[in-house]
């Protein structure tokens, strides 16, 4: 028997997010542990969460808004 691991946030992506994703060689699990588990966070200029996660010498950065649903991840950079 398989299990498979459900994530624990309910994030949507928007397609820039994927294609971004895609281009950047960010997983999904990637994303959701910076959102879920980031080194620090701010607020940026339109009220979107910057969450930034450091491991050695790379960060990640996933930006996102937080709606009362589900959480809308708006870009991601390595």
């Amino acid at each position: 028997m398989v299990f498979q691991e459900e994530p624990l946030a309910n994030l949507h992506f928007t397609k820039h997010a994927r294609i971004r994703m895609k281009e950047r060689r960010i997983s999904e699990k990637e994303v959701e542990v910076t959102v879920l588990n980031p080194s620090k966070w701010h607020y940026g200029h339109e009220g979107e969460i910057v969450a930034i996660r450091k491991s050695g010498k790379k960060e990640s950065r996933v930006v996102y808004f937080s709606e009362p649903q589900f959480i809308k991840i708006i870009t991601v950079m390595k």
